[in-house]
Parts: structure tokens; C-alpha cells; sequence
């Protein structure tokens, strides 16, 4: 395994401030929530005590439960509600945070779920680039799509994806975006975009992955060479690629479609990520799903929810995508081109952001 170290680093306390005081918006008296996993093979390193303890330090009152990954968001349990709506917020260091993702659970205050995921993570620029600077330019991006009328995705293997939108504004229009119920820290990517009407083709590498909403076995599958999906009206209506791989794929695709119900060819979504922080600090194929729970946050990364009804139970990814809106490109070869428009500027102006440190997305295994 060959490690990649962040070229960027942070620092432990920058990652609290920006996690607890910016994110969540913690006050003293606020009663927090903070839910970790049973044991360290997912979540290393502590960071649920150790936000706990910034956290009592800050005057907040912290209640520190574990759970752990549920088979899906109709699986939470009760009990957990139950904290949850007598919390003011509810911070996750588990796998059960991103389960319930679109899930509207209790209580007043903020319910946001960590992908950092180890010491390494929680000490670099990933978990310290300014959470502000990082929520204005998700809202720009996403107000940017709510309006557009169009899209298309292209990438170096062939992808082209296209598909024509209802804008987002105005009475009685449906937004393209489906929008989060749990905030993730940091702030990592755009709500899932609809592809209920794409028609193109998408060439998938790396692997078949889970899109974390259910738990199941097997949920990963190496790609071995290049898969092209044919999609029409948001349906997989081909696969091509090495006869045997193919093979695989088709049954992965219906044994997962026979576990929770709905059309095993579905191409409901996908999403790009927003964050030029994002890092995994290993192979990706070390150690795919946790490699997958990080790496959707990197402007490198394109992912497509497939399988089921949205947000579907496969996950493929694409990488190095151009994607435009209305013919304006807001990711170019994998990077985040919206950050080199005047917008952009402005914003990495205002929070005193070091563009350098953000110039070219970091290292995510691939």
C-alpha cells in the first residue's frame, strides 16, 4: 500500500473550530449528540471522544452514544430518534449518519455527519478549508444548476451524458436537485442531480460500489476494464465492455434490484464533488468502501446513483468529467472551474482562502 500524505495540512484544533463552532454552530448550554460506532475499523482514531471533549470545552452538554451501520434508513432506530429530538444537534461519526442522509429526522438544531475519518483526514486542509467558504460556494454552484435548463457530462473514456431540465424557480417547477437532510462535514458535493430524462452513455472504472443508503453483502465489484452504460429516458438499456465483466455486472445489478425492489436498470442520479480539500490518504483499491465514503467529496470525482428508487443501491464512478450547465462548464477535467470565474475569485477573496492550496485537487488514490 503506498500512502499519500495531504501536501496541505491542517490543524486538529482548525478542524474542531471549523466542525463544531462554524458547521454545527454550537453555543454553551446547547445540548450535543454524538453518535460513533462499536469499534475502529471504519472511524479511527477517537474523534468521537475527542469532538466530545472540544465540544464540553466550548460549555455545550454532550450526551456520546455508539451505533452502528443499519441496513437501511427504514432500519433507524427508535431509540436513537429519540436522543436525536431531545438534542439540540446531532453530530455522526458513523455510518448510520450517512444511512439516513435524506431521512428527516427529529429535533430543532443541526444533524450533520463526518467523513473524516481518521487522524489523518481530521488534520489537513480537508477538514479545515473554511466551512463558510465552502457553504457559499456550494450555494452558488447549486443555484447555478436550479436554474439551468440543461446539462451535460462528457469525460476522457467517452462519456456523454446530456439531459434536458425543468428549471428550479418559479411556481410549480420541480428543482433537478434532491436535496440533503443531514449536513456532511466537510462540505463535500451537491445534492444528488436528476438523470430521470438523460440519455448518453457513461463509462465507469474502478469499481461498483454501495451508495451507503443499505447495507449488503458483496456490495462491491472491481472493474477490471472499462464499462460503457447506454441510458435513454433514465434507464440502463446497455452494458458493454469484456464479455465476462458484463457477465458480472448484469447479476450484480439484479441481485441487488431482488434486495430491495424497484427497476434493476435504473439511472436515477449523480453528483459531483465541491471540495478541492478532499483527500484519501491510501490506494483506493486498499480499502474501496472507506475509500467511497471520502473520495465523492473531490471535484475528480462524478458518481451515478443506479439500482431502485433515489437514491438508488449501486453506486458507479466516473472521474476527471467535464460537466456544464447552460454551456457553462462548472467542472473542466476534474477540476472546479467555477473557482476561476469572477464568482469564484470573489469568494476565495472574501475568506482568505489560499489558492494555491486549492489550485489542483488533492491526491484520492486513483
Amino acid at each position: 500500500m503506498t500512502l499519500q500524505r495531504s501536501p496541505a495540512a491542517g490543524s486538529r484544533d482548525a478542524a474542531l473550530h471549523n466542525l463544531l463552532d462554524a458547521c454545527i454552530g454550537l453555543k454553551k448550554g446547547d445540548r450535543l449528540l454524538i453518535v460513533g460506532e462499536p469499534d475502529e475499523s471504519f472511524y479511527r482514531g477517537a474523534l468521537a471522544a475527542i469532538a466530545a471533549k472540544a465540544a464540553r470545552y466550548r460549555g455545550a452538554e454532550v450526551e456520546l452514544v455508539e451505533a452502528g451501520p443499519i441496513q437501511g434508513p427504514e432500519h433507524f432506530p427508535d431509540g436513537l430518534k429519540a436522543l436525536i429530538a431531545a438534542a439540540d444537534h446531532t453530530l455522526f461519526f458513523s455510518r448510520i449518519g450517512a444511512a439516513a442522509r435524506f431521512l428527516r429526522l427529529p429535533g430543532p438544531g443541526a444533524k450533520v455527519v463526518s467523513y473524516t475519518l481518521d487522524h489523518d483526514s481530521f488534520s489537513s486542509l480537508f477538514a479545515s478549508l473554511p466551512y463558510p467558504f465552502l457553504q457559499e460556494l456550494h450555494d452558488a454552484i447549486v443555484e447555478r444548476i436550479a436554474l439551468a435548463k440543461r446539462y451535460r457530462l462528457t469525460c476522457p473514456n467517452g462519456s456523454d451524458l446530456a439531459m434536458e431540465l425543468e428549471p428550479g424557480s418559479g411556481a410549480g417547477a420541480r428543482s433537478p436537485l434532491t436535496p440533503f437532510a443531514v449536513r456532511n462535514f466537510p462540505l463535500m458535493i451537491v445534492p444528488p442531480i436528476s438523470a430521470a430524462r438523460a440519455e448518453g452513455r457513461v463509462v465507469l472504472t474502478l469499481a461498483l460500489l454501495s451508495t451507503s443508503t443499505h447495507v449488503y453483502e458483496n456490495p462491491v465489484l472491481p472493474l477490471t476494464s472499462p464499462l460503457t452504460l447506454t441510458v435513454q429516458g433514465g434507464r440502463i438499456v446497455d452494458f458493454a465492455g469484456e464479455p465476462e465483466l458484463v457477465h458480472r455486472v448484469i447479476a450484480h445489478f439484479d441481485r441487488v434490484g431482488d434486495l430491495f425492489g424497484g427497476d434493476p436498470r435504473s439511472f436515477s442520479s449523480w453528483h459531483a464533488g465541491v471540495n478541492p480539500g478532499t483527500f484519501f490518504a491510501a490506494d483506493a483499491i486498499s480499502d474501496l468502501e472507506r475509500w467511497g465514503n471520502v473520495a465523492f467529496g473531490s471535484p475528480r470525482y462524478t458518481h451515478f446513483h443506479m439500482v431502485g428508487g433515489e437514491p438508488g443501491d449501486i453506486c458507479g464512478s466516473l472521474f476527471d468529467a467535464t460537466i456544464s450547465f447552460d454551456d457553462e462548464a462548472i467542472w473542466r477535467d476534474g477540476k472546479l472551474a467555477f473557482l476561476d470565474g469572477e464568482e469564484g475569485r470573489r469568494l476565495i477573496a472574501r475568506h482568505g482562502v489560499d489558492r494555491r492550496a486549492i489550485a489542483e485537487p488533492l491526491p484520492i488514490g486513483v
